[in-house]
């Protein structure tokens, strides 16, 4: 599946079951809004942080790091793998914050299939002179096709 066919996916969901995905439903008022694309062959997120992400002032909740890394991993496996991933295990790391007002860039790509139904994957945070802000690794169980409601 490719991105755009996993959009017209979810805008299916969304037209028939009033789904409104917290990581990338444009219709969810009180979602991340996330629209992820494929560019020079890299599964990224541009995304800007806004006000309603605050932690302390000036910085995001480190929540949403977790959430936006999360919501584009199941992305990548959706397009990639035409299969639902099922969140097992995460370790995050964070080097430095993210600050309001600044758009940063995430990424993950796969770290390694462990299994036929397990898999990992790498997400990473940058800011825009590409430094790292936040790594993520988590282990995915894979479902064997996409949820049809």
């Amino acid at each position: 599946m490719n991105i755009d066919n996993l959009r017209k996916t979810i805008e299916t969901w969304e037209n028939k079951h009033n789904y409104k995905s917290y990581f990338s439903s444009l219709n969810n008022p009180y979602g991340l809004n996330a629209e992820p694309k494929i560019i020079d062959g890299k599964f990224i997120l541009k995304y800007k942080i806004e006000k309603k992400h605050m932690g302390i002032p000036n910085f995001a909740f480190g929540g949403i790091s977790f959430s936006l890394l999360d919501g584009l991993m199941g992305w990548f496996i959706m397009t990639n793998y035409d299969k639902i991933g099922i969140t097992l295990t995460n370790t995050i790391k964070y080097y430095n914050p993210l600050i309001l007002n600044e758009t940063y860039i995430f990424e993950t790509r796969e770290n390694k299939k462990i299994n036929n139904n397990t898999i990992s994957l790498i997400g990473e945070v940058k800011n825009n002179d590409d430094i790292l802000c936040v790594e993520s690794k988590s282990i995915f169980l894979l479902k064997n096709e996409l949820i049809n409601f």
